[in-house]
């Protein structure tokens, strides 16, 4: 990587753990980390979530999987943090596919050789 696409790797990654969505998931994370039990649980589900979507990427249907996946998942709604958790973790993929859009919207301008302003 050149200079100039570090900085701008630099700079992206500024921007996103400067970004309000950031720091509120980071929150939402530690409150989770506090409770080593409220960890497993959403360590268990995550780890659930994967296994289910590997085996669909792989065209294999699993619908006890399925099940078992969604009822833990709906299980961990339940509790307030982790509902604020899951919010605040849509949020911040939010927020990156923004920081991406933009910057790609930012260098297909450049390619085409218009200013914006």
């Amino acid at each position: 990587m050149s200079d100039t696409q570090m900085e701008l790797a630099r700079d992206i990654v500024n921007l996103i753990m400067e970004s309000e969505s950031y720091l509120r998931y980071k929150s939402a994370l530690e409150q989770i980390i506090s409770t080593p039990e409220q960890l497993e649980k959403l360590k268990e589900v995550i780890s659930l979530q994967n296994e289910f979507g590997e085996k669909r990427l792989r065209g294999e249907d699993d619908f006890f999987l399925e099940r078992h996946v969604s009822q833990n998942y709906y299980k961990l709604l339940l509790d307030e943090d982790m509902r604020d958790f899951f919010k605040y973790r849509k949020e911040l993929a939010d927020t990156f596919v923004s920081v991406y859009n933009t910057i790609a919207d930012e260098s297909f301008v450049k390619t085409l050789g218009i200013t914006l302003s």
